[in-house]
């Protein structure tokens, strides 16, 4: 049968208690200065000298950095997890000298991973953008345009379509990990939209909840610009178009606007090709692939 080994950290002999505690830790950090050196011999032998350097002084630097902030986060809070009894002794300590105390029944792993996405949301660098976040199909569609194109009215025809509203007038842009962007509305305006003639309505009173959305990834840019009869516009969609908001490239469409154009059925069908791309089809490829292939036979039965 195992036997189980525990040191009560809040009674007698600190000194000893700490020294036993300690050295598991040092063990570890022994393994690890020899697995550096193991990246040593390593670089130094494939690498040469310029690369040994960096490793060498890289390594302690690091080392100090990583060890200085889990020392002051270790020092400074306590999170007692799995719901476990916390000790009268414990909880004095954190009250005589001013410390956090944390008590969840939660798992650490569970705990510090919840933690971790929290910081990643809340650090994450941010920006905002003149125009209005829909959900449409899934898709996270940002249509951008100057004041006056029609903005707010595409958003409001494709709101009662079904479509949910993200933001209007202001997006709150976040970068997130692995190069995502996820926006929302400022909380002041949330769920406010702006329509010239009428005023500010609120699009969960009028249209119910479930016509607003709190957050949503950009999946694409729909750019509306007045008509411009010089301007050579996309007709055939071969050409991939992108954006680039944070330093993340997205893919975007420039849409004129023009009178008699229902410009919200325009952007849902923007929406869904966007999606369908991603999914590997691209209709003006294909069509592209069918002509050639058709011109080629006609081709070589002109030559036979």
């Amino acid at each position: 049968m195992n036997k189980k080994h525990s040191i009560d950290m809040c009674s007698g002999s600190l000194a000893d208690k700490i020294l036993l505690f300690a050295l598991p830790l040092m063990a570890s950090s022994l393994l690890q200065l020899l697995f550096n050196a193991a990246d040593v011999v390593v670089v130094g032998r494939f690498a040469g000298k310029e690369a040994l350097a960096a490793v060498g002084s890289n390594t302690s630097l690091i080392n100090l950095t990583v060890n200085l902030f889990v020392g002051l986060s270790v020092g400074t809070n306590v999170v007692v997890s799995r719901d476990l009894d916390i000790y009268p002794e414990c909880l004095s300590m954190a009250r005589k000298h001013q410390r956090t105390l944390l008590h969840t029944a939660d798992t650490t792993v569970l705990f510090t991973s919840k933690v971790i996405e929290y910081l990643t949301q809340a650090l994450a660098p941010t920006i905002t953008r003149h125009g209005g976040l829909l959900d449409i199909y899934g898709e996270g569609v940002l249509i951008t345009g100057d004041s006056g194109v029609g903005k707010s009215e595409t958003a409001i025809e494709l709101i009662k379509r079904g479509h949910r509203l993200v933001a209007d007038d202001a997006v709150e842009i976040k970068e997130t990990s692995h190069h995502t962007l996820v926006a929302t509305s400022p909380e002041l305006i949330r769920g406010y939209m702006e329509l010239r003639g009428i005023g500010v309505i609120d699009i969960s009173r009028l249209l119910g909840m479930g016509a607003i959305k709190l957050s949503q990834e950009i999946d694409m840019v729909v750019n509306l610009e007045p008509w411009d009869d010089s301007a050579v516009y996309d007709r055939f969609g071969l050409e991939s178009h992108f954006t680039e908001i944070m330093g993340v490239k997205v893919p975007c469409s420039t849409i004129p606007v023009k009178p008699g154009r229902n410009l919200a059925s325009i952007v849902e069908v923007a929406a869904m090709n966007n999606r369908n791309r991603k999914m590997g089809h691209n209709a003006a490829q294909e069509l592209t692939n069918r002509m050639d292939k058709i011109f080629a036979e006609q081709l070589e039965g002109d030559v036979d």
